[in-house]
């Protein structure tokens, strides 16, 4: 009688451990950089046109610091690679710099539109700045 005490035992306290372990991975997926507490993370796009030019942007999250890069096109051939850094400020707004592969700097700050947009002033280094729209891009 008291193995079978012993056994049940064991098997309560490994059911456990696996019900804790389940419901912290839900929960630190949760908080991942692409979860629903990270609202920039993802793929961006500026508007379509016709020619194909554009910058897209792949965005992840680690706290409220924001990392990623992308590309931009022009006459839809790829024209430089970027890297980008940043931060995520609560009211979905967002400050974020981006540095070129040929050494042009941007920043781009502004604040999520709904959770497809993104809605900014684009301020290239000496020149001027004017507002820029990116889109969510899904798979």
């Amino acid at each position: 009688m008291q193995d079978r005490f012993v056994n049940q035992a064991r098997f309560l306290a490994r059911v456990s451990l696996l019900l804790l372990s389940l419901a912290s991975l839900g929960l630190s997926a949760c908080n991942s950089g692409t979860g629903p507490t990270a609202p920039l993370a993802g793929a961006w796009r500026t508007a379509p046109i016709p020619s194909g030019s554009g910058i897209d942007l792949s965005l992840a999250i680690s706290g409220n610091i924001v990392s990623g890069t992308g590309h931009q096109y022009n006459l839809q051939f790829l024209a430089d690679s970027l890297e980008v850094t940043g931060v995520q400020q609560p009211g979905a707004t967002f400050a974020l710099t981006l540095t070129f592969g040929k050494g042009t700097v941007a920043t781009y700050a502004g604040q999520m539109v709904g959770s497809n947009q993104l809605d900014g002033t684009w301020s290239p280094r000496g020149q001027s700045s004017y507002r820029q729209v990116f889109y969510r891009q899904t798979p």
